[in-house]
């Protein structure tokens, strides 16, 4: 995870100087750095800081008597945060799978599907192997 950032500053520097190069443009643009990095990058950089530093604290709330379970619970934020961003990849994911069209796929042919298991593959191996 620790090269997600640079990837992605790589991929979008290569993607704006391509873009550039197509446009025709005679004069050289300048390339706004800040707009290659993604919000969801910026926020991931944060909270592995933020863990990093320890300052995602643990927080004990207390609940009164009468009100569910009444007693001391213990919060861990770091926790929260894990379970947030599963959720949100599984959001994610479901919608990936509905936009999936399998007729496009069909007629995209064979190889880009063979292509991307294989990728899959290798990426499963490599992190469970």
């Amino acid at each position: 995870m620790c090269l997600l950032a640079p990837v992605v500053f790589i991929i979008g520097l290569v993607f704006a100087r391509q873009r550039i190069k197509a446009t025709g443009v005679s004069e050289r643009k300048h390339i706004n750095y800040f707009h290659l990095f993604p919000m969801f990058v910026v926020g991931f950089l944060a909270m592995a800081l933020l863990k990093t530093l320890g300052l995602l604290p643990d927080l004990t709330v207390h609940v009164a008597k009468g009100v569910l379970n009444a007693g001391d619970h213990s919060l861990s934020l770091a926790g929260l945060a894990e379970q947030i961003s599963k959720l949100c990849i599984t959001i994610s994911m479901a919608g990936v799978g509905l936009e999936t069209k399998f007729a496009a796929m069909r007629q995209t042919g064979l190889k880009p599907f063979v292509a991307s298991l294989v990728a899959v593959v290798v990426v499963a191996v490599l992190i469970l192997g």
